[in-house]
């Protein structure tokens, strides 16, 4: 990846993967919620566009403000935009963007590849919460899911516990024996396989749900007292992890609670079951580790995090990456076309005849289009997101920064 037209740096996968590490993604993370839950950032409910055999076009928006965001912050904003094809094709079922604006300026200077933000930045948090939440002496992890979170949750879990020993379960036994040997391989930790979600959990300290399950499958009656569970496979209302009574039965810590309120499928169930109301959430992540609200209790208590994961927490992976990782210079493959490009090679003849015909798209109903969200940032800025899709075709979004005092 390069440096492209206006000085926009753009970060590919191999970039991200081979600058961000967990020892730098943890506390960057840490920061994020924290200034999440304390009032420093501003982020909307994350919406979704269908584009049609169930894949999905993700819209993440936030902003840090308040001028009082840790380093590397200051200020930045953007959204994470990111398409889920999960259709077996060999692609990755995520595919997308970070996008970063820089606050002072209101320019755009940084895109980061989303699925790898997402893959280190998710576990990174997981870590987060269980360094806050698991007791001190915990020194076992069961894996419940064996894709490329659950490597990446030992990879950050160890540096926050001193793993002795890991146990993994997936569906396919066989499958799990041999990510067993590779996980063994990655973290030089004993890692064995289970042959049940309940074998797996029976004696592990800390428990990592990272599947693509609709439905529970850990069971509070497994868990034994003093376990932290980190929930996080499931981030839409639809699916469900654990099930109720864990949920119930747990000291309930979320990532933020307005989103949990809407997308967390597992309090939501435990909630229309009549077990919990919306005052069995806790505490959020980020006032325990601002120390507004306590964490664990006892030795004894059963705590649960609820990872949704937030565009705040990608921000603060751009950010870091912007301000302190080396600029690839190496070809992204990543067309970006700046104003110039746009004013000479756009004439209005064209531009007249696509508008019309994107016009009457719209009104047929070939199109998909949210309602505009508009952030309001610092200084009275403000930071626009208008996503749209045409029908079994191409789907994006238009990010603008409006900055006022630039134009006096």
């Amino acid at each position: 990846m390069g440096a492209v037209p206006g000085d926009m740096v753009i970060f590919d996968a191999d970039a991200v993967r081979g600058a961000l590490g967990y020892g730098d993604a943890i506390p960057v993370v840490r920061d994020a919620m924290v200034a999440l839950s304390t009032g420093r950032v501003r982020q909307q409910l994350r919406s979704f566009i269908s584009i049609g055999a169930g894949r999905t076009f993700a819209i993440m928006p936030a902003a840090f403000v308040g001028g009082e965001a840790p380093a590397p912050f200051g200020g930045p904003f953007g959204a994470k935009l990111v398409s889920v094809y999960n259709d077996g094709h060999g692609r990755k079922a995520h595919e997308g963007l970070v996008v970063l604006f820089d606050g002072t300026s209101g320019r755009p200077v940084c895109l980061a590849d989303a699925a790898e933000v997402t893959a280190i930045r998710t576990a990174a948090a997981s870590a987060v919460a269980t360094d806050a939440l698991a007791r001190k002496d915990a020194d076992s992890l069961a894996l419940l899911g064996i894709g490329r979170q659950a490597l990446a949750h030992a990879q950050a879990i160890r540096m926050v516990r001193p793993l002795t020993r890991i146990t993994v379960w997936g569906r396919d036994l066989a499958k799990a024996q041999a990510f067993a040997q590779e996980l063994a391989a990655a973290t030089g930790i004993p890692v064995t396989a289970a042959q049940t979600a309940r074998e797996a959990v029976a004696n592990a300290a800390i428990v990592c749900t990272v599947t693509g399950a609709a439905d529970p499958i850990l069971k509070g009656t497994w868990i034994a007292p003093g376990t932290h569970v980190n929930a996080v496979g499931s981030s839409g209302p639809g699916q469900a992890e654990i099930d109720t009574d864990l949920v119930a039965s747990s000291r309930f810590i979320v990532d933020h609670r307005e989103h949990v309120l809407v997308h967390g499928g597992e309090f939501l169930r435990a909630k229309a079951a009549g077990a919990i109301g919306d005052d069995h959430i806790a505490a959020e992540i980020g006032a325990v580790l601002a120390g507004t609200a306590p964490g664990r209790q006892s030795d004894d208590q059963v705590t649960v995090y609820k990872s949704l994961g937030h565009a705040v927490q990608d921000l603060a992976a751009a950010a870091w990456l912007h301000a302190h990782a080396p600029h690839p210079t190496a070809p992204s493959g990543l067309t970006v076309v700046d104003g110039h490009a746009v004013a000479t090679k756009l004439d209005y003849d064209t531009c007249i005849a696509t508008v019309r015909d994107a016009m009457v798209k719209l009104s047929n109903g070939e199109t998909q289009q949210l309602p505009r969200a508009v952030l309001p940032l610092d200084n009275g800025h403000m930071f626009g997101v208008m996503p749209g899709a045409l029908n079994d075709g191409p789907f994006g979004a238009k990010l603008v920064a409006v900055f006022p005092d630039k134009f006096r």
